[in-house]
């Protein structure tokens, strides 16, 4: 998959840093928080929450605002970080390079929109260009995250990942955090 870049030296720093996961270990994704930290002008997505729906599952629940369409005059990339503590994230290789958000739309998104559509009025991309992404009210409810698209090497502990849309001058103008907790076999 085109969206994790990963150079021989990130791969070396990886697995310096952390102990050998097998893909046999029971791995549980909990959804911590979500929230908007810049570019209230352009998306308002304050009122996606994450809640309790039963004693041991989170959800995402809320809607968004978009008030204009995006195309191919902005830049969107998605980061990841890691943290055993939740503090002191430390970035990691593993991304969604920039671009822009029709070719978002159409390859990463398209790729893994099977993971929220149904639980979304969000876009169904298909075989046609889905181009641009439409200004309006988009809601989600009861979504919460499986545990297929998680990484072996994907050490336990606290993940944050940043979707940052960029303008022409590549100055962040919205940004979206979504915090999970990775558990294997229990342990944090």
């Amino acid at each position: 998959m085109g969206c994790r870049r990963l150079t021989s030296l990130s791969i070396l720093l990886v697995f310096w840093e952390i102990k050998p996961i097998t893909s046999s270990q029971k791995v549980t994704v909990d959804l911590e928080k979500f929230e908007q930290t810049l570019g209230f002008d352009l998306v308002n997505a304050t009122g996606i929450t994450v809640t309790k729906f039963n004693a041991t599952t989170y959800v995402l629940n809320g809607t968004t605002e978009t008030f204009q369409d995006f195309a191919d005059d902005h830049m969107y990339s998605i980061s990841m970080a890691h943290s055993k503590t939740y503090g002191n994230f430390k970035e990691w290789p593993f991304k969604v390079v920039r671009q822009t958000p029709c070719q978002f739309l159409n390859g990463v998104y398209k790729d893994y929109q099977k993971y929220i559509v149904d639980y979304s009025n969000l876009p169904r991309v298909g075989d046609e260009r889905y181009c641009p992404f439409r200004a309006g009210t988009y809601w989600v409810k009861e979504w919460t995250t499986g545990t297929d698209w998680v990484v072996p090497i994907a050490p336990a502990g606290y993940w944050r990942f940043t979707a940052d849309l960029l303008d022409k001058n590549e100055k962040i103008v919205m940004q979206l955090q979504a915090y999970i907790k990775l558990m294997r076999k229990g342990v944090l």
